[in-house]
């Protein structure tokens, strides 16, 4: 009797995965742009007001169509690879809604937080505490930027965790199946039509 082999994720090439976050700088770029040229003749300054709630919203919506729907970043699904959990999951070996939504905390919630700290600190009158906060984050962002250096040159020698959230929240970038590896052979012109296709898509929305 005939029994049906379930294929097991495969680890992502070091390249595909540096590939897959240069792709998605290009679509949050092409976004913007796009975004932009909606308020290019615009006679306000929304968008320098509300700069950072509108950064936000639109890395939320890519997180929404992206990371919970297919449980990968755009460019790692044009590049056909997926997150998979360190963790055990009942549902599979992808990722949870725990890790999800830290996920989106992480990279979305804390840049805003740190963009608005002194608005934030001003709203709620501890305003004397600006200068003392604004220090602590300095140290913050210096100790997580040296953080980020070790652990790329621990992904160069190991091909595993290429961004420091992903150590932290134990997820890395798999291909689903052998029929995924194959694929990447092919996927510099595919990259190049999809990229231009969300763009027209952008700029035909917008």
């Amino acid at each position: 009797m005939a029994t049906t082999r379930k294929e097991t994720p495969i680890p992502a090439l070091r390249v595909s995965q540096l590939d897959a976050a240069e792709l998605d700088n290009e679509v949050i770029s092409l976004v913007k742009s796009q975004l932009m040229q909606l308020f290019k003749y615009h006679q306000t300054n929304t968008l320098v007001k509300y700069g950072p709630e509108v950064d936000a919203l639109l890395k939320i919506l890519i997180w929404k169509f992206s990371i919970v729907t297919h449980d990968c970043t755009i460019g790692q699904q044009i590049l056909n690879l997926k997150y998979a959990s360190d963790l055990a999951q009942g549902s599979g070996p992808w990722l949870g809604t725990r890790q999800k939504l830290l996920y989106a905390l992480i990279l979305i919630g804390c840049p805003w937080l740190k963009e608005r700290s002194g608005d934030i600190l001003q709203m709620l009158n501890l305003s004397r505490w600006k200068q003392k906060v604004q220090q602590i984050l300095h140290w913050t962002e210096t100790g997580l930027k040296v953080a980020a250096l070790f652990n790329f040159l621990v992904f160069l020698r190991k091909g595993v965790y290429r961004a420091l959230v992903e150590r932290i929240l134990g997820i890395r970038a798999m291909f689903p199946n052998q029929q995924g590896v194959r694929q990447v052979l092919h996927y510099p012109c595919k990259c190049k039509f999809l990229v231009y296709h969300y763009k027209m898509v952008c700029s035909n929305t917008l």
